[in-house]
């Protein structure tokens, strides 16, 4: 699995934003991660196809 760099994350949330504990901030964060992980995993296989 190739590293990820690490990005830095604001240590404040938007005013009006409907997270308002640090398990809903982490809860979304997780799932950002998650979608990021599966368009690297789609672009993998797409290119996989390609080459093979």
């Amino acid at each position: 699995m190739a590293e990820r760099p690490l990005l830095p994350l604001a240590p404040w949330v938007e005013e009006g934003c409907g997270m308002a504990t640090v398990d809903d901030i982490a809860a979304a964060v997780h799932h950002v991660l998650c979608i990021i992980d599966a368009e690297a995993a789609s672009q993998m296989l797409l290119a996989g196809e390609a080459s093979g």
